[in-house]
């Protein structure tokens, strides 16, 4: 199994499978190491004859997975940051207006205006969808890589955060000293084993 370039601005991962068809998947890979012979697992969808999307690959014996999509806690926990991102400069948009006109002596004025207040209103709210719905797409990402976890077995994936279970934090808690070469490709392997067992230990039937 080997890199392939189907085009210049996309890299795929080329599978061969035991009939020797070969197979294109493209989408989730900053970094993936396999062996030859290595028997793997895609999870993706179709985009197109030439290649699929990718979302996770599983090794046979499930200790690793290769993923590029987010998965956190809580799984609205970007919707609540990106929202909180929003309604700061809301607020600090807000308060320099007000600023600029306590300055020239005509605060109290414009803020009686009914048309000033609710147009700061109206970009106050703004500013806090705008933050929802970017926080929105990546808290999908955990969704969709949640629905995964549970499929391989998973008690309560959305307690899981696999990111404190990629190979790079589970070697700095072993105090293993990192090869810089591979340092990408360890934050996005995750020892998928180890996250499995903690959520059967937390989670699992007693």
């Amino acid at each position: 199994m080997v890199f392939s370039y189907i085009e210049v601005s996309d890299f795929a991962l080329e599978l061969t499978d035991t009939a020797g068809e070969k197979h294109y998947f493209k989408g989730c890979f900053p970094e993936v190491i396999f062996n030859i012979g290595d028997q793997v697992k895609v999870i993706a969808i179709p985009l197109n004859n030439h290649y699929a999307y990718a979302y996770s690959v599983i090794d046979a014996q499930k200790q690793y997975m290769w993923t590029g999509q987010q998965v956190e806690r809580g799984r609205i926990n970007y919707r609540i940051f990106s929202s909180k991102i929003g309604a700061f400069f809301g607020f600090l948009g807000i308060l320099s207006f007000i600023l600029f006109f306590v300055f020239t002596g005509d605060a109290i004025l414009i803020l009686t205006l009914d048309f000033v207040v609710w147009t700061l209103v109206f970009c106050f709210l703004s500013l806090i969808l705008i933050g929802w719905r970017i926080g929105a797409s990546f808290d999908d990402q955990s969704s969709l890589l949640e629905a995964i976890l549970k499929k391989i077995g998973f008690y309560k994936p959305t307690m899981i955060s696999l990111g404190s279970y990629s190979v790079s934090m589970v070697n700095i808690k072993n105090k293993v000293k990192d090869d810089e070469f591979f340092t990408r490709w360890k934050q996005y392997t995750y020892r998928i084993d180890l996250a499995q067992k903690a959520d059967a230990e937390k989670y699992g039937k007693k």
